[in-house]
């Protein structure tokens, strides 16, 4: 039987979409950026100790076990029950499939630094054995398992038999279905829900299950609902932070993970690891608990809450939550969060200083025998926005001043120094970005530059965002399909044909990037430069309603240019109350070294496309 052209174009359709199916799953699976976590390692021999849990316990649950982990001296510690437990407790529970030796990463890496620091307080981590078994395919055995973290928790804090030791709350940390855990412990139980006001999450879907099957996604539904309705009630003492892996893992897609209308914002952080500072770097699912950046940057955040007075961390909610965003969000590169100022604070003296005649400042290889002073005139009517970026580190060194009438000094002159962030370029640099119009009482804006022999490398502009803002609307459905087959190898927009000269900040908005399954890669060429030597610059890929997804990439000048990933790692949502088009767009950021020119240019990226969840 002769076979019919519509049994022919249906099987070609057929095998075209089995084809797209196909090379989606593998770009998916395959074509991810490289791993760049750095390993831990153990500094003394690792020793998981059995604990020795009440006799109804081990009846109940014969299968699950509780462990403290030690190295050297602190191991014979949990060895002797005559030797006082006087640490800061922390509860390590694994996820589906997850090993109680997973603890081992995050507990060495503190009990390491606490040393280093010299703390009068330590660390003990505890870790649940939860048989390794698949409680995120099979939700059966969650209550259970709920149940028993519980009774960890019991007795932990039974340890602690001396009353000058004894500590008044848990910290626990969750990966993956182990950070779901920590949140039905207060859904599902009875617990004193006092006893925990730290939650740490790594890689966790706190939104909804991986898997539709059998009763879980009831369960998720159960424990949301209480935390939507308890969040500013009986949970409104716990801070939860969410750490999500990025585009590396490929199990738990990054906008599972986020908090979103399960904990109050400010009691909440949800971020990526690629947004992370001095981290920057995409994790698979288990990587997250041992990769050296992550676990550095929880690690010197659960330090910096230790107390001189008790063996419990910092109990102050805007203590915990600040501490937390400064080392996983806003990373200023001060050593830790208690050096950097929250607020503006004035210096005790006046200060002179010298009014530029221009909006820009450029200093390379600087050294000054005196500190110095430079001003900039700040007029409302012309500048919206000031970026600066130095490898300066010190301490105070930008201010906010209002001018003496008199004299060319400063009658009020505020630190803002509080206001920079860490650049992700390979050598040690800040920079700040202003928003003028927070800054409203000010007449300048000092940058204080220390007498140094060390050569200051700084670059400073004061503009008006609308000159530097290009939108672009990024090609829709129709555009691909008209441009069909092109459209599958070739699609590349010149955004920006060549920035301005001394252009140090440029912005790409893209008011159509709305849709998960667009993908664009966008690259950044540099044409031309002034001086010979040439500082590597960066763009930053922000999403003004999800705050911690952004991503990062360097604009390398040995490379020649830059590329990055234009798309949604959160579902677009529109802000309410937001209604300019920047506040709903998603944003690229360039910033730029003035001495050079750039082009920017946006191609569609079809297997990415292919490859969005």
């Amino acid at each position: 039987m002769a076979i019919s052209i519509y049994s022919i174009l249906k099987l070609s359709c057929l095998l075209l979409i089995f084809f797209i199916f196909l090379a989606g799953i593998y770009e998916f699976v395959e074509n991810n950026e490289s791993n760049g976590c750095e390993m831990t390692y153990m500094f003394e021999k690792m020793q998981y100790i059995k604990q020795n849990m009440l006799p109804s316990a081990r009846q109940k649950y014969p299968r699950y076990q509780l462990f403290a982990y030690g190295e050297g001296g602190q191991a014979e510690m949990f060895r002797d029950p005559s030797t006082p437990v006087q640490g800061v407790p922390v509860l390590f529970i694994p996820g589906n499939m997850g090993s109680y030796k997973q603890v081992r990463s995050l507990a060495s890496v503190t009990y390491r630094m606490g040393h280093h620091r010299s703390l009068t307080t330590q660390f003990d981590f505890f870790s649940i054995d939860f048989n390794e078994e698949m409680y995120g395919f099979y939700g059966g055995n969650i209550r259970l398992q709920t149940e028993f973290l519980k009774d960890c928790i019991l007795h932990v804090m039974s340890l602690y038999t001396n009353p000058r030791y004894k500590p008044s709350k848990v910290v626990l940390v969750g990966h993956s279905m182990g950070g779901l855990l920590a949140r039905a412990l207060f859904a599902l139980t009875d617990i004193d829900k006092n006893l925990v006001n730290l939650i740490i999450t790594q890689a966790t879907p706190h939104q909804a299950p991986i898997f539709h099957t059998d009763y879980l996604p009831d369960l998720y539904d159960e424990i949301n609902y209480y935390w939507k309705r308890e969040k500013n009630d009986s949970l409104k003492h716990i801070v939860l932070v969410s750490v999500g892996g990025g585009d590396r893992d490929i199990l738990v897609n990054y906008h599972l993970t986020r908090l979103d209308g399960l904990v109050h914002p400010y009691r909440a952080i949800s971020v990526n690891t690629e947004s992370v500072p001095r981290a920057w770097v995409s994790t698979d699912h288990l990587c997250a608990i041992w990769c050296r950046q992550i676990v550095l940057a929880l690690s010197r955040a659960l330090c910096d809450l230790t107390t001189h007075d008790s063996n419990s961390l910092d109990s102050q909610l805007s203590t915990i939550r600040n501490t937390f965003g400064f080392h996983l969000l806003n990373h200023t590169s001060h050593q830790r969060a208690s050096d950097t100022p929250t607020k503006l604070k004035s210096p005790s003296d006046q200060f002179e200083y010298d009014v530029l005649d221009s909006d820009h400042l450029y200093l390379y290889q600087y050294t000054a025998s005196m500190d110095k002073y430079f001003a900039f005139k700040v007029d409302k009517s012309r500048h919206s926005e000031m970026v600066i970026e130095s490898n300066n580190r010190w301490k105070s060194w930008i201010f906010g001043c209002v001018q003496s009438r008199a004299d060319d000094s400063c009658v009020r002159g505020n630190d803002i120094t509080f206001l920079q962030r860490l650049s992700p370029t390979e050598s040690p640099r800040v920079y700040l970005h202003i928003d003028i119009a927070t800054l409203h009482q000010y007449t300048h804006i000092v940058i204080h530059v220390s007498a140094t022999d060390n050569p200051v490398f700084l670059h400073a502009r004061l503009f008006n965002l609308n000159s530097y803002t290009t939108v672009y609307h990024t090609p829709t459905p129709v555009d691909l399909i008209a441009d069909f087959p092109r459209s599958l190898y070739h699609h590349v927009d010149a955004v920006i044909n060549e920035t301005e000269e001394k252009t140090n900040y440029h912005v790409l908005q893209l008011p159509t990037l709305h849709s998960v399954y667009q993908a664009y890669t966008a690259k950044v060429e540099i044409t031309s430069c002034s001086s010979k030597k040439v500082l590597a610059s960066f763009m930053r890929l922000s999403l003004p309603w999800a705050v911690g997804s952004d991503t990062f990439s360097v604009i390398n000048p040995s490379a020649g240019g830059g590329s990055i990933s234009l798309k949604l790692h959160v579902p677009y949502r529109e802000r309410g109350g937001s209604p300019s088009l920047r506040s709903n767009s998603a944003l690229l950021h360039l910033y730029l070294q003035p001495t050079c020119r750039y082009q920017v240019t946006v191609g569609i990226d079809f297997r990415k496309s292919l490859s969005q969840d």
